[in-house]
């Protein structure tokens, strides 16, 4: 018995539908390709890479350092993705990376991951946080307290 080949219809169809399936899975699994001054000027992926969690606390950093090749008689750069410990990790510990800038305020943060990413960070760095964000503070120059910029008691010391 002859088999029959899928038509090219659906064959362009079934092309589209797995493009349109891997598109969301590159966009959150990808990495912003930068210059040393933080420039995008790309982006590329690693599935080994893809695999770390997120942490507002990462014991680790995804770096890009520009490589010479000592080979190439122009000194040719290339990006090579690393990952850096930035801290001792326990045996067993997960390498946590962190998936955002981690200058923002807790709420961005929570923002941009579920927008993003799709879940909410319940990271130590997040669940913990009591009192004032110092991301959200000015500092007081009579006592030093951190003083929220957000609410009612926005700039009140008690010095």
């Amino acid at each position: 018995m002859l088999s029959r080949r899928p038509s090219t219809n659906k064959l362009k169809f079934l092309n589209q539908a797995l493009t349109l399936s891997l598109l969301p899975q590159f966009a959150s699994n990808s990495f912003a390709l930068t210059t040393p001054h933080l420039s995008n000027i790309g982006v590329t992926i690693s599935p080994l890479v893809a695999l770390l969690n997120h942490s507002c606390f990462p014991n680790a950093v995804v770096v890009f350092p520009t490589r010479t090749s000592p080979s190439s008689p122009s000194s040719a750069s290339r990006k090579t993705m690393k990952v850096i410990v930035l801290r001792d990790i326990a045996a067993g510990e997960e390498v946590l990376t962190s998936y955002i800038d981690l200058a923002l305020p807790v709420a961005e943060r929570q923002s941009e991951l579920k927008e993003r990413y799709g879940f909410e960070c319940k990271c130590e760095e997040c669940i913990s946080r009591t009192g004032v964000d110092p991301r959200e503070a000015v500092v007081c120059e009579g006592c030093q307290a951190l003083l929220s910029t957000k609410g009612p008691s926005s700039f009140r010391a008690s010095c």
